[in-house]
Protein backbone atom coordinates (compact mmCIF):
# COMPACT_ATOMS: atom_id res chain seq x y z
CA UNK A 1 0.00 0.00 0.00
CA UNK A 2 1.42 3.31 -1.05
CA UNK A 3 1.23 6.14 1.84
CA UNK A 4 0.49 9.42 1.05
CA UNK A 5 3.37 11.53 1.77
CA UNK A 6 1.85 15.03 0.85
CA UNK A 7 -0.31 15.04 4.04
CA UNK A 8 0.26 14.95 7.70
CA UNK A 9 -1.84 13.26 10.65
CA UNK A 10 -2.76 16.18 13.55
CA UNK A 11 -3.63 15.36 16.48
CA UNK A 12 -5.53 16.89 19.35
CA UNK A 13 -5.78 15.54 22.69
CA UNK A 14 -8.10 17.24 25.56
CA UNK A 15 -7.94 16.47 28.79
CA UNK A 16 -11.90 15.55 30.03
CA UNK A 17 -11.71 16.48 33.67
CA UNK A 18 -11.02 19.87 33.04
CA UNK A 19 -11.56 20.40 28.93
CA UNK A 20 -7.76 21.44 28.30
CA UNK A 21 -6.29 20.85 24.81
CA UNK A 22 -3.03 19.23 26.10
CA UNK A 23 -1.56 18.37 23.23
CA UNK A 24 -1.95 19.52 19.27
CA UNK A 25 0.33 18.66 16.32
CA UNK A 26 1.67 15.40 14.72
CA UNK A 27 2.33 12.29 16.45
CA UNK A 28 5.72 13.44 17.44
CA UNK A 29 5.41 16.74 18.38
CA UNK A 30 2.67 15.32 20.96
CA UNK A 31 4.37 12.78 22.62
CA UNK A 32 7.46 15.06 22.73
CA UNK A 33 4.76 17.93 24.55
CA UNK A 34 3.54 14.77 26.67
CA UNK A 35 6.90 13.41 27.50
CA UNK A 36 5.86 9.97 26.70
CA UNK A 37 7.43 7.86 23.82
CA UNK A 38 5.89 7.62 20.64
CA UNK A 39 5.04 4.29 21.12
CA UNK A 40 3.38 4.91 24.58
CA UNK A 41 1.82 7.78 22.52
CA UNK A 42 0.25 5.98 19.87
CA UNK A 43 -0.89 3.37 22.17
CA UNK A 44 -2.76 5.88 24.11
CA UNK A 45 -4.63 7.35 20.94
CA UNK A 46 -5.58 3.72 20.29
CA UNK A 47 -6.98 3.27 23.74
CA UNK A 48 -8.43 6.67 23.98
CA UNK A 49 -10.45 6.16 20.81
CA UNK A 50 -12.04 2.89 21.52
CA UNK A 51 -13.29 3.92 24.91
CA UNK A 52 -10.68 2.22 27.13
CA UNK A 53 -9.04 5.59 28.35
CA UNK A 54 -11.99 8.06 29.42
CA UNK A 55 -9.53 10.91 30.83
CA UNK A 56 -8.53 12.05 26.99
CA UNK A 57 -10.56 12.57 24.17
CA UNK A 58 -8.43 12.36 20.75
CA UNK A 59 -8.92 13.95 17.38
CA UNK A 60 -7.10 13.15 14.26
CA UNK A 61 -7.24 15.14 11.24
CA UNK A 62 -5.38 14.48 7.82
CA UNK A 63 -4.18 17.88 6.46
CA UNK A 64 -1.87 18.88 3.63
CA UNK A 65 1.79 19.53 4.32
CA UNK A 66 1.86 22.84 2.13
CA UNK A 67 -1.21 24.06 4.83
CA UNK A 68 0.45 23.22 8.12
CA UNK A 69 3.77 24.46 9.50
CA UNK A 70 5.98 22.33 11.56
Amino acid sequence: MKRNLSRYTIYTIWDNRNDNIIANGTSFQCARSLGIPISHFYSMVSRAKSGEIKKYSVIQQSVNKKDYLL
